[in-house]
């Protein structure tokens, strides 16, 4: 198996260098440079509803995000292990 990726990255490589002259790459920001305006974040903060505060909630008690939150404590078994 070793041997036919070795071959296959070569010959992917001869593709590469045989076709680069004729093959014209060109980006979005190259393209569009005219027509593209810069990125703009706006963050607007909003209270939950109180659906969206319960499922929150529910989330945080759920064991696969305690242990994410707690990642880095060492382990409950005695080992010095972090989670």
């Amino acid at each position: 198996a070793g041997a036919a990726i070795s071959l296959g990255r070569k010959r992917q490589a001869l593709l590469n260098k045989t076709t680069s002259f004729y093959m014209l790459r060109r980006t979005k920001e190259e393209v569009l440079k005219d027509v593209l305006v810069g990125k703009v974040d706006q963050v607007v903060f909003c209270a939950l509803s109180p659906i969206q505060i319960e499922l929150y909630r529910r989330m945080l008690a759920m064991p696969d995000f305690e242990n994410l939150r707690r990642s880095t404590e060492a382990c409950e078994c005695g080992s010095t292990q972090e989670r």
